[in-house]
């Protein structure tokens, strides 16, 4: 069953939540959590889309991916960006007397970033989630992408913002990725598209790529990312546009800011746009 859009009598039914849902099967039922922060208890055993209960997280956060729930030890543990929930599931008599939930937030560590990694080495924060569709075709109409242009997605994961530059403007693309099965899709659907002779994927780590000869940069990494990319911001051409999707680079305050709401995922998307050379 499709948690974002069940059926009842062959009619549609939407779920609890907006936009796309995660779920883990435990207990019989279905955890589902939506991109707006609701969660949803559902039934599995039943022909029919059946919510037995749901609530929404306490001040949900704009979320660039949905983590999938979990359910360990009766507890269930919801993440939101840097917040950890736990929330018991266990029954209990109606007298039960239950303590309040307590809100942890982890903070990163102080020496996140500070030390260099060997070409190569794959930076275990930067996983990837795809951005929205809608807002890819936001970020390249925020950067004013032309046929003139050589846009570089900076860990291209799937090829979809490469693919839709050379699609709506002909312009030539590169991007680049390195995890090997991610690199061996979007080259796939670049062959699918027929764009061979316009977009290229090469995989490399791009903290260690030269990607100077890009007029436009795409990115969609954490700020300390970001900022270990700044001696190749600062080898772009005078005029280059930078476009980053929910991030903006330490220090520099974007030129453009625009917040979207994506059909795709029912959340707000915060677009970031600069002009090299960038300044502080």
């Amino acid at each position: 069953m499709d948690v974002n859009d069940g059926t009842r009598r062959g009619e549609s039914v939407r779920g609890a939540g907006r936009g796309k849902a995660a779920a883990t099967y435990a207990d019989g039922h279905l955890y589902a959590r939506w991109a707006d922060g609701t969660l949803g208890l559902l039934a599995t055993k039943t022909p029919e889309y059946v919510e037995k209960s749901r609530f929404t997280l306490p001040e949900p956060r704009n979320s660039s991916g949905v983590t999938l729930p979990v359910v360990a030890g009766r507890h269930l543990y919801v993440r939101d960006n840097d917040r950890l929930y736990c929330f018991d599931v266990r029954q209990h008599p109606p007298a039960t007397s239950l303590p309040k939930p307590s809100l942890v937030e982890l903070k990163p560590p102080s020496e996140a970033f500070t030390k260099p990694l060997p070409p190569g080495e794959r930076v275990a924060n930067a996983i990837f989630v795809p951005t929205p569709q809608d807002v890819v075709e936001k970020m390249l109409a925020a950067a004013k992408v032309g046929k003139e242009d050589v846009v570089y997605d900076l860990g291209s994961g799937d090829g979809r913002i490469v693919i839709e530059a050379a699609k709506i403007s002909q312009c030539r693309a590169v991007g680049l990725e390195l995890d090997p099965d991610l690199v061996a899709l979007s080259r796939q659907r670049v062959e699918e598209a027929k764009l061979e002779r316009s977009v290229t994927i090469k995989e490399t780590d791009l903290f260690a790529a030269d990607f100077s000869e890009a007029t436009v940069v795409t990115v969609y990494l954490f700020p300390g990312l970001l900022k270990r990319l700044m001696p190749q911001f600062e080898k772009l051409k005078p005029g280059t546009r930078i476009v980053s999707h929910q991030f903006e680079i330490p220090d520099f305050p974007a030129e453009t800011k625009l917040t979207v709401e994506s059909q795709e995922t029912g959340a707000k998307h915060n677009i970031y746009l600069w002009t090299t050379p960038l300044k502080k």
